[in-house]
C-alpha cells in the first residue's frame, strides 16, 4: 500500500440551479441590471464579444484562454482593457462562488495598472470661466454651469426635467437621477436657477431641462472647447472633474464632494457626510 497521502478535492456546495452557461449568466447580470441598464448593457456586451474569442464553456476555459484574450485587447486604452478583464473576472467568480464551477481560473488574473490620466482631463477655474464666455447662447452657458456647479454626470443632467427644478430659500436645488439608479438633490446658486427660468420658455413640469442627446452635450462642450484652443478633447465629463477638483482645492470636505458627486464611495472623491443640509460642494466654486 502506498504511504502517498491522496488529496480528495471538497465537492463545491452548488447554490443556484442554473444548468447552462446562458442560466447563469442571466443571473449574473441580474445584480448588473440593479445598477443601471447601461452597466448591464456594457457587461453583456463584454461577455459576448470574450465568448466570440474563446468559444468555450465555463467549465472548458482554462489560463490560457485568459491570456489568449488578453493579448486581443492590447490596442485598447489601458482603462477600457482593465474594465473588460474585471468583468471576465466578476463573471467567473461568481460562477465559482455559487458552485457551478470547480475552480476560479480568472484568480490567476491580476489587474492591469497603468498611469492615471486623471490630471490630464481636468480643466483649470480659468479655462471654466474661458468656456463659459465662449458660449454664443445662453442656453449653452446655462448648460456648461449646470454641468460645473452641479457635478452631475451628462445623463443626470439632459435627463432633469422641470420639476426636478425647485426653488429652496434662498436658492435652488435639483434632483438628479442617475448611476446606480440613485436619487440625490444638489445646490444651486440663485443667478443659475433664475437664467435656467429665463430660458423656460412654456415648457411643462415634465419637460426635460435641456431635451438634447448626450452625444449632443458632447459636440456643443466640444465645439466650445475648440473656440477657446483646447485642442485635447474636452468631454462634458471634465466638468464633473473640474468641480471635484476645484471645490478639494478650496476646502470643501471630501465626504461633501463625494455626496454632492454622487459617488458610490469615498475612495472614488479622494482620487483628485451625508451632505449637509444647505450645503453643497458647488459652494466652494468661484464660479456662479
Amino acid at each position: 500500500m502506498s504511504n502517498a497521502l491522496t488529496r480528495i478535492e471538497p465537492t463545491p456546495v452548488r447554490s443556484t440551479s442554473a444548468s447552462t452557461d446562458e442560466q447563469l449568466i442571466e443571473l449574473w447580470l441580474a445584480d448588473k441590471r440593479s445598477k443601471s441598464a447601461a452597466t448591464e448593457y456594457l457587461y453583456g456586451l463584454t461577455i459576448r464579444q470574450f465568448f466570440e474569442v474563446v468559444p468555450k464553456t465555463l467549465h472548458q476555459i482554462r489560463l490560457e484562454d485568459l491570456r489568449l484574450y488578453e493579448q486581443t485587447l492590447q490596442s485598447y486604452r489601458p482603462a477600457t482593457r482593465a474594465q473588460r478583464i474585471a468583468t471576465i473576472k466578476s463573471l467567473l467568480t461568481f460562477a465559482h462562488k455559487v458552485g457551478y464551477t470547480a475552480l476560479n481560473v480568472g484568480a490567476a488574473i491580476k489587474p492591469e495598472t497603468w498611469k492615471g490620466t486623471l490630471s490630464e482631463r481636468i480643466l483649470t477655474e480659468d479655462q471654466v470661466a474661458v468656456m463659459f464666455a465662449a458660449c454664443k447662447t445662453e442656453r449653452e452657458e446655462l448648460l456648461l454651469r449646470l454641468m460645473y456647479l452641479t457635478g452631475g454626470r451628462v445623463s443626470e443632467i439632459v435627463g432633469a426635467t422641470w420639476k426636478d427644478l425647485v426653488w429652496r430659500d434662498d436658492r435652488a436645488q435639483i434632483c438628479l437621477f442617475g448611476k446606480g439608479k440613485k436619487t440625490r438633490y444638489v445646490l444651486i446658486p440663485a443667478k443659475l436657477y433664475w437664467g435656467l427660468l429665463r430660458v423656460r420658455d412654456g415648457a411643462g413640469d415634465d419637460d426635460r431641462i435641456f431635451p438634447l442627446s448626450r452625444y449632443r452635450v458632447w459636440q456643443i462642450v466640444r465645439k466650445i472647447a475648440l473656440r477657446v484652443g483646447i485642442e485635447s478633447g474636452v468631454s462634458p465629463h471634465w466638468f464633473r472633474h473640474a468641480h471635484a477638483t476645484h471645490a478639494l482645492q478650496r476646502g470643501a470636505p471630501l465626504k461633501l464632494v463625494s455626496e454632492t458627486l454622487g459617488h458610490s464611495s469615498i475612495m472614488i472623491t479622494d482620487r483628485y457626510l451625508h451632505v449637509r443640509p444647505g450645503e453643497s460642494s458647488g459652494d466652494y466654486l468661484d464660479i456662479e
